[in-house]
């Protein structure tokens, strides 16, 4: 997965800190999906696809949306984005 990030960004980044955004994607994909762990490697491209989003938006988090003139530029609110979500099974209920 590491490679596959490094090659998608175009830039260089240390291992460290693309290591941190790999494991906060699948961490976020747990969370969202409300599982403890990832059953085998099935969900191995949304991760790294989430790490490139979260690497490439990281100075705007929090940015809804935003206007200049004509143009106007809207972030997801959430951490995984509705490209991201539809690749994944729905989320599972947890009883109590």
């Amino acid at each position: 997965m590491l490679e596959l990030f490094k090659k998608l960004l175009d830039e260089e980044v240390d291992d460290s800190i693309a290591n941190m955004f790999l494991e906060l994607s699948e961490d976020s994909i747990k969370n969202y999906l409300k599982v403890d762990y990832l059953e085998f490697k099935l969900y191995d491209n949304v991760i790294v696809m989430l790490a490139v989003y979260l690497y490439k938006s990281r100075c705007d988090i929090g940015l809804e949306s935003f206007g200049e003139g004509t143009k106007s530029i809207k972030y997801e609110s959430v951490n995984i984005p509705k490209q991201i979500k539809a690749m994944l099974p729905k989320p599972r209920i947890r009883w109590l």
